[in-house]
């Protein structure tokens, strides 16, 4: 079973104490690496792009993203160099 599946099938109270951790994790990667959280996003219209991040931020979903490749990456790399030739 994957995450989501749990998640969907938790409690009303385990959910809002999920949403709860996860949102003070993001909060605390805000303050750590100068990212504007989602909450703080500017409102665009449907359709529109989303101006650049103020003051050389960087918004939280393009950095998870930056991160997330990098992860995955460094990941691939190591599984390939441990592969026996």
């Amino acid at each position: 079973m994957n995450g989501q599946g749990r998640f969907n099938t938790a409690l009303p109270a385990q959910r809002e104490a999920f949403k709860y951790r996860i949102d003070a994790a993001i909060s605390r990667a805000c303050e750590a690496f100068n990212l504007v959280g989602p909450d703080d996003y500017p409102t665009v219209e449907e359709g529109g792009t989303r101006p650049p991040a103020p003051d050389g931020k960087t918004y939280y979903d393009d950095w998870f993203k930056a991160m997330r490749g990098a992860a995955i990456q460094q990941y691939q790399i190591e599984k390939s160099s441990q592969t026996p030739a």
